[in-house]
């Protein structure tokens, strides 16, 4: 099932991924908070696409926004690998068992490495796929 990500305070679309499977109750999909199953509407030249809490709208970019400072870029990598680390704690509880824990692993030192040293150019990773053993 596909869920579509966007942001905590402004509500624009960010991006959409995958969600997870409950391991408790098969068929139950785990949506993350800040996503919706709702696709979002099609792009507009000058318009952001902007959750309105139970649809998608478009809404006018401000024509003077300036391009993000390297401050904001890292402040806002560092904001979004500390998610993506405090979403994936379920790993470490005691009856999950995954196929490809080495690459859970792997995905939550990246994450970590860019909240220890973020920068404007931090590459977040792609999260792995859940594989149940």
């Amino acid at each position: 099932m596909k869920v579509y990500n966007y942001h905590y305070e402004t509500r624009v679309f960010i991006s959409e991924e995958i969600a997870d499977e409950s391991p408790l109750e098969p068929g139950v999909f785990l949506i993350p908070s800040n996503a919706t199953t709702v696709p979002p509407i099609e792009e507009k030249f000058g318009y952001e696409i902007v959750w309105d809490f139970d649809k998608w709208i478009h809404v006018e970019k401000p024509e003077n926004i300036n391009e993000p400072s390297d401050e904001d870029k890292s402040r806002n990598n560092e904001y979004a690998a500390k998610s993506l680390l405090s979403a994936s704690d379920w790993i470490f509880v005691g009856d999950v068992e995954l196929a490809n824990m080495e690459e859970w692993l792997q995905y939550r030192k990246e994450l970590r490495q860019i909240v220890t040293n973020p920068s404007a150019e931090s590459v977040i990773p792609d999260r792995p796929q859940v594989i149940w053993k």
